[in-house]
């Protein structure tokens, strides 16, 4: 299953890499996501 969940955000990310994507567990009722800034380099790389 990871697999196909890769490749499905690989496709995503090709269509739009300045794009987040976040994947939660579908049973939960509540989400507590906390965004936060990234201070450190960011790699560009082809999978």
């Amino acid at each position: 299953m990871e697999y196909l969940l890769f490749n499905a955000y690989t496709a995503l990310h090709k269509v739009d890499p300045h794009r987040e994507y976040l994947y939660v567990h579908t049973s939960r009722e509540n989400l507590e996501i906390k965004e936060e800034t990234c201070l450190g380099l960011r790699f560009q790389y082809e999978i």
